[in-house]
């Protein structure tokens, strides 16, 4: 496979969380945008595709893509980390919904309490959803993530950078 077939480049919680994974994917940076918008951001690399190897090869090559994660209408954010060097997601899940104090001031009526294990400690938070930005079509890579060298440093862009 020369090129990855992404169906998309925005994914939403609404429509596509029972389908996607996060296993592995690096956090480069969080943000708290300054707005009213009470979302987190996160900067990551998002594995795509887990290519087994050949019997000529010996390790898992990976379709990455460097993406935001926005988590909208946030509260009660929790970060509890061993340490913050190399944070690596091990799963995102969400229990809920349940109905949103103040709806009629702050948006949706009902939202989740979400978790993001990593490997090394976990982020929760109340939210209404998210929506997951890919930023460039994904490559082929020998390792899951695309390394701070390979990729816009930082970056919480919203749009597709390469198109």
């Amino acid at each position: 496979m020369d090129e990855f077939d992404l169906e998309k480049y925005i994914w939403t919680s609404d429509e596509d969380f029972a389908q996607m994974g996060w296993h592995d994917c690096p956090i480069y940076a969080v943000a708290f945008p300054p707005s009213n918008t009470n979302e987190l951001w996160l900067d990551i690399d998002y594995l795509f595709h887990w290519v087994r190897p050949t019997k000529q090869e010996t390790y898992f090559q990976f379709w990455v893509a460097p993406s935001t994660l926005v988590f909208e209408n946030v509260r009660n954010v929790n970060f509890r980390f061993e340490h913050f060097l190399d944070i690596e997601v091990d799963s995102i899940s969400r229990d809920g919904p349940v109905t949103r104090p103040n709806p009629d001031f702050v948006g949706p009526n009902a939202e989740w309490s979400w978790l993001i294990q990593c490997h090394t400690g976990s982020i929760t938070l109340n939210a209404t959803g998210f929506s997951q930005y890919v930023r460039s079509k994904p490559v082929l890579n020998k390792t899951s993530q695309l390394g701070r060298g390979n990729r816009i440093p930082y970056s919480f862009a919203q749009d597709i950078e390469d198109e």
